[in-house]
């Protein structure tokens, strides 16, 4: 039996920075049918190819795998396929799976510190922020994570999404490692990652928020980062509840997860009374 390959999956494994024979993998299909979906995502300018990420993975693996980059447009487009599948681009075959009713969780601003043993030559992506008196600030992105070069440490500002916390904690640890091989091809000596902020966990994907506005709750808070609404729970086990009641019944997740009060009513300008 043939097995669909959704744009909305492919549009994600892009934003990880996943290859061809990777994605193949994970979606159980042949690296022939993700390379010509990919080729169709690149002609409709949903994703481009990342020159530098591209020439670092294959001086790294000696491979001549490729890698991609969400455009701008690419990003508008995935956002409306997890929403439910409003808002769609109408010149682009969607191929909708049953994953676009399921929350999203992400955490961003998650921060690493990572001590400089030895300075190598610098990432070609690297650019020059600013210049302080005696030294240099440098910065880049790789996997959509942003690093950052002082005299003494590297810092890393790690983003991740998945279905539930331990797999975006997982996708988090690898990318840390992505990182380090990269520095480490171009010949620096680190040390071990150190977290300074373990970042925030967001919860979106949740059709029964659309009309719920930003505010503020025992067990979580609303607002409208990454996407509108988000929810933000206090902790990562609270995170979990959620994910798995909102899988099961909206209503409940809204009374007693989101704000831990009883909700007589829900106004028509979508606020919780």
């Amino acid at each position: 039996m043939k097995r669909k390959i959704s744009d909305l999956q492919l549009l994600e494994l892009v934003d990880e920075a996943k290859t061809a024979t990777e994605m193949a993998k994970i979606l159980g299909v042949t690296r022939q049918a993700v390379s010509k979906r990919l080729k169709k995502l690149e002609n409709n300018n949903l994703i481009d190819l990342s020159q530098t990420e591209t020439k670092d993975r294959q001086l790294m693996h000696c491979s001549n795998e490729k890698i991609y980059k969400l455009t701008q447009r690419g990003k508008y487009y995935i956002e409306k396929l997890r929403l439910s599948g409003r808002g769609c681009i109408e010149d682009i075959n969607q191929n909708i799976d049953n994953r676009l009713g399921q929350p999203i969780v992400e955490k961003h601003a998650y921060k690493v510190k990572i001590k400089i043993i030895k300075k190598g030559i610098f990432p070609e992506n690297a650019q020059k922020n600013y210049k302080m008196k005696n030294w240099s600030l440098y910065y880049g992105i790789y996997l959509g994570c942003r690093y950052e070069i002082t005299t003494k440490h590297i810092f890393l500002w790690i983003r991740a999404r998945g279905k539930n916390t331990k797999e975006v904690n997982k996708k988090i640890k690898e990318k840390i490692q992505f990182i380090i091989q990269l520095f480490n091809h171009y010949g620096w000596v680190l040390g071990d990652p150190q977290v300074v902020n373990d970042g925030k966990i967001g919860i979106f994907n949740l059709p029964f928020l659309e009309n719920v506005k930003p505010q503020k709750g025992k067990l979580a808070d609303i607002d409208r980062t990454p996407v509108d609404p988000t929810i933000h729970p206090h902790n990562e086990l609270d995170a979990d509840r959620i994910v798995k009641l909102a899988r099961i019944m909206d209503k409940l997740l809204k009374k007693h997860i989101l704000l831990g009060d009883d909700i007589n009513d829900q106004s028509d300008d979508g606020d919780i009374k």
